[in-house]
């Protein structure tokens, strides 16, 4: 198969991985209530102590206002709380509570295959590789997007001659 097709079905195979993925993983709540970006906020918790929001945002790598949106639901769930410092009351903390606790140590006695059931069919040195291309692919998030983001500058009428200047080139 030659360079450009296989690129172009990557490219495919790639993004409906991506959407696949993501939509199962949206369909999953355990016990009705924690999806799994839930878990990765009260892991966070978990390991580096109370957080504030836009810290946690950063370090989990979503959005402020996705964040907030999984906080607000883990609050009136019961598995974590808010504090305001003493000394800085504009400041917001994020606690994990006893019963988030409890239900990430329920979680780990059950969790190993799920959450790496995705990658049970591969040997380590495939899970090594993979690993490598995954970070290879993450440093071209910049020039890709960056490309896209040029063509947003453009007026319908540029794009219009570029895509003629195209055809004649290769046409001609």
């Amino acid at each position: 198969m030659e360079r450009h097709a296989l690129l172009s079905e990557l490219d495919d195979t790639f993004r409906k991985m991506i959407r696949r993925f993501v939509v199962e993983r949206d369909k999953v709540q355990i016990l009705g209530e924690i999806s799994p970006p839930m878990i990765i906020v009260l892991s966070r918790l978990i390991r580096e102590g109370p957080q504030k929001a836009g810290e946690l945002s950063e370090a989990i790598d979503f959005s402020s206002g996705a964040t907030t949106q999984l906080c607000n639901r883990l609050v009136s769930n019961g598995y974590i709380y808010r504090t305001r410092p003493e000394d800085d009351r504009r400041t917001v903390l994020l606690h994990i509570t006893e019963k988030g606790r409890r239900f990430m140590q329920w979680l780990q006695s059950h969790d190993d295959h799920q959450r790496y059931g995705l990658f049970e069919n591969f040997d380590d040195r495939e899970l090594e590789a993979m690993i490598k291309y995954c970070v290879r692919i993450m440093g071209n998030f910049g020039d890709y997007f960056g490309g896209f983001a040029k063509l947003t500058e453009l007026t319908t009428e540029e794009a219009i001659g570029e895509v003629e200047q195209y055809r004649e080139l290769n046409n001609g």
